[in-house]
């Protein structure tokens, strides 16, 4: 690749992802013996949310906290062992109750293994915020032994979880973590999922929820890493995945759906990830309302964003300045269940794939591009069934091995080309008469 024709904005975008990747695979030896470290800063915690169905647990009496300024507490002290052949679930239930009752606070793990036989659910009264968290440079997992259902329900709001492993080890086709709550975190935690699980790792439903740094192993090449998804009954909106990696032979990576024939995921941002994940479709997106896909590397697939319409439909698609290497697409579509595509917005990516734009299938689906950069080394750079309204300004396509720059089936009075160097191959109705001399 010459970086001389890459535009300045995206080659730094890029080169902050590839310093983010090398963070991320920094090592540290694990620590002696079972310290507490340092308290991490604590997220300021936003307005209440709304209640949660789940019935409150049984509580448990209380225990001192090792830290009482900082209210934390060692799971050890409840009498978890972390030996990986104890049963550790009644310690970690006691810890949790304990914590909600004292009104919030932490949870230290000693890296270690900890056996969970059941499902461990998390839905406590009221929205004490509670955190289990262990030591980033050496981390505990918790080990679970349940064979069906999920290992982790989260449905408590203000929960966090960092630096932690979810392990599988008697459960297939379900999944590690289903998040139900809001404003909850998922720092630095890996789901460590059995071979041939087809189910996500991470079911996400709920508002305002951060999955930062998650990772995954093992599991199904025929499923994706993380699906959020809409719960009928409980609000979908304001969810963030950032700062995330995957590549090599892990499984797909993002799906946005919905199980509520009456609503959708609102204001999804992925951003700053990493996907390297091979001949897959990276982020497919069957149901989203105002979804933003921001500071992405997308390389290697084989298609970068695949919008797939159930029913519910996709309104709002916000693409900006990504890195997206495909072998089939950059940003394409089809027909899905027949639901609509309205509003899409591809504005300053960096594209080197086959077809890096194509939505053959859709009526006035209401498109914006500009100030993308397209290396097309097959197929066509832009390709729309109805450019009816859309707006293409300030694009550059170079063609490898590509036929066509531009190829458009219908305009209409509002559709505006202007500003752009489409190369060679322009099929474009009216071309002629009204937009070369634009372009």
């Amino acid at each position: 690749m010459n970086n001389r024709k890459i535009p300045v904005r995206l080659r730094l975008g890029v080169m902050a992802v590839a310093a983010l990747m090398l963070l991320g695979m920094a090592a540290c030896a694990a620590p002696d013996d079972d310290r507490i470290p340092p308290v991490l800063d604590q997220l300021p915690i936003p307005a209440p949310s709304e209640g949660v169905a789940d019935e409150p647990e049984a509580g448990n009496a209380a225990v001192a906290p090792v830290d009482e300024a900082n209210k934390i507490w060692n799971i050890k002290d409840f009498g978890a062992t972390g030996d990986g052949e104890t049963d550790d679930y009644p310690a970690i239930r006691a810890a949790i109750d304990t914590v909600a009752e004292a009104g919030g606070g932490s949870i230290f793990f000693p890296s270690g293994t900890y056996v969970v036989p059941p499902t461990l659910y998390v839905a406590m009264a009221g929205e004490a915020p509670i955190r289990l968290f262990s030591d980033p440079s050496a981390g505990a997992v918790l080990a679970f032994k349940n064979k069906s259902g999920p290992n982790m329900v989260i449905a408590h709001p203000y929960f966090t979880m960092e630096n932690m492993g979810v392990s599988q080890s008697a459960t297939t086709d379900s999944s590690a973590i289903v998040l139900r709550s809001d404003y909850a975190t998922l720092k630095g935690v890996t789901a460590y999922m059995c071979n041939g699980n087809t189910s996500p790792a991470i079911v996400v439903y709920g508002s305002y929820n951060t999955l930062k740094s998650v990772g995954v192993s093992g599991g199904s090449d025929t499923t994706y890493i993380i699906s959020f998804s809409k719960m009928a009954g409980i609000r979908a909106i304001g969810n963030v995945l950032e700062d995330c990696h995957y590549g090599g032979g892990a499984p797909k990576c993002v799906l946005v759906t919905s199980e509520d024939a009456n609503g959708v995921q609102e204001e999804l941002t992925i951003r700053r990830n990493v996907f390297l994940v091979t001949n897959c479709d990276q982020i497919e997106v069957q149901a989203a309302k105002n979804m933003r896909i921001i500071d992405n590397m997308l390389d290697a697939a084989g298609t970068c964003v695949f919008l797939n319409p159930q029913k519910q439909g996709i309104d709002g698609i916000q693409m900006t300045n990504n890195y997206c290497g495909a072998s089939r697409g950059g940003l394409i579509s089809a027909a899905g269940e027949g639901g609509t595509i309205k509003n899409v917005v591809v504005s300053a990516n960096y594209f080197w794939a086959a077809n890096p734009i194509m939505i053959p299938e859709f009526e006035h689906v209401g498109f914006t591009l500009t100030d993308n950069y397209f290396v097309t080394t097959g197929g066509a750079s832009v390709s729309i069934k109805n450019a009816d309204g859309a707006y293409f300004e300030g694009n550059v396509v170079v063609l490898i091995g590509g036929t066509h720059g531009l190829v458009l089936q219908s305009v209409d009075e509002n559709t505006v080309i202007r500003h752009n160097a489409w190369g060679d191959g322009v099929n474009v109705p009216e071309w002629n008469d009204r937009f070369a001399a634009l372009n």
